[in-house]
């Protein structure tokens, strides 16, 4: 799979999540990893993705090539668990 300088690894610790932010901080991608450490979702900020809207995201399959997926829109539950993750960050002030 080719890597653009600055992505989010594939593969990460086991049900966990990393952010990807530009040089202002400002969220740019927050990448989920399944039980077995693979990408299993992106969530993408800061653009609208052929109308899957603002934030996006996009769904990883292992037994497809490529495994990352065209965009789509959030679900609700996503929506919300973004926009609560959000919340946590700034009042935590880890922005």
């Amino acid at each position: 799979m080719n890597y653009r300088k600055g992505d989010l690894p594939s593969k990460g610790l086991p049900d966990s999540w990393q952010e990807k932010r530009d040089d202002n901080n400002t969220l740019l991608q927050r990448r989920y990893y399944g039980a077995d450490g693979h990408a299993q979702l992106n969530v993408d900020y800061g653009h609208d993705h052929v109308g899957a809207g603002d934030p996006h995201a996009h769904d990883w399959n292992w037994a497809l090539r490529p495994p990352r997926q065209p965009p789509r829109s959030l679900t609700s539950e996503e929506r919300q668990l973004q926009y609560n993750l959000n919340q946590e960050v700034d009042d935590n002030g880890k922005r």
